[in-house]
């Protein structure tokens, strides 16, 4: 709904890029099927990366774990104003350092590119990973509704809250609750960006549909 997967496949073909989707949001669902056609559990390359996160140290479940529930948007208040020196979001920094770094590794490329868009996680590695640079991806509110509204009439589901609401008749509140979702998502990525100053990027979603070689530059 707002092009980062579309954003994440174009990078992603890059010789030093390796786009790994929502890494947050499916690092754990080792049933779902992997580009490769095997599932996550069986995927070669995933397997290699488990495997070398491990040999660290650090379990494959405690870094699901760690990841999922502090990107929730219900952890951003706390995110906002946990210490700097926090146990909690310091050990997580750790852990996604390993992740990252074993993705890497395997692929055989410099940078990893993970697109996630809960801004709580945005607001993470803005404080606690002053070595990541973020990519702001912002699209227009009427598509981004748009866009929900197809997948409802052609689905008949809407995705909230880590939830599949699948309740068609309910279609207008979903549309609603869309479009304020929109609003306080863009809100708490703002405040995300403002705590990592020179790293952050701003793309419009219609500039990348309208001109991509020139937003890839």
């Amino acid at each position: 709904h707002s092009g980062s997967t579309i954003l994440d496949i174009l990078i992603g073909n890059s010789s030093a890029v390796e786009g790994v989707g929502q890494l947050v949001s499916d690092m754990g669902k080792l049933d779902n099927p992997c580009a490769c056609g095997a599932t996550i559990r069986a995927c070669p390359f995933w397997l290699a990366v488990r495997t070398e996160v491990e040999s660290t140290g650090i379990g494959w479940d405690e870094a699901v774990r760690a990841s999922v529930d502090q990107a929730h948007v219900g952890r951003f208040w706390r995110t906002w104003r946990a210490r700097a020196t926090d146990t909690q979001l310091l050990r997580l920094a750790e852990i996604t350092r390993v992740v990252t770094a074993a993705i890497a590794k395997v692929a055989g490329k410099p940078h990893v590119l993970d697109s996630t868009k809960e801004p709580t996680r945005g607001l993470f590695l803005a404080r606690y990973m002053p070595e990541a640079q973020l990519i702001r991806l912002v699209r227009d509110p009427r598509s981004a509704v748009a866009s929900h509204y197809w997948r409802l009439k052609e689905k008949g589901f809407y995705h909230f809250l880590r939830r599949d609401w699948h309740t068609t008749r309910l279609g207008p509140v979903f549309l609603v609750v869309a479009a304020m979702s929109w609003t306080v998502g863009n809100l708490l990525a703002e405040i995300a960006a403002r705590r990592a100053p020179g790293r952050v990027l701003l793309l419009r979603y219609e500039d990348l549909r309208d001109d991509p070689a020139a937003a890839l530059r």
